[in-house]
């Protein structure tokens, strides 16, 4: 799933920064001592779990 959402909708990560492949570095921050980065990370890391166990054929059971 995690690559079609890709290609349809492009980054699953909710921040550029946070992207892993299509990252872009967000305005005046500084990545290193950002504590929403570091959250947006741990949620990028989960989502990816979910979406990278998934097929096409779970969603039809």
């Amino acid at each position: 799933m995690a690559k079609i959402i890709r290609l349809i909708d492009g980054p699953i990560a909710m921040l550029p920064c946070v992207s892993l492949y299509f990252y872009k570095r967000c305005d005046n921050c500084n990545e290193k001592h950002c504590g929403l980065h570091d959250a947006m990370v741990e949620v990028r890391d989960a989502t990816l779990a979910v979406l990278e166990s998934k097929t096409l054929a779970d969603l039809r059971d």
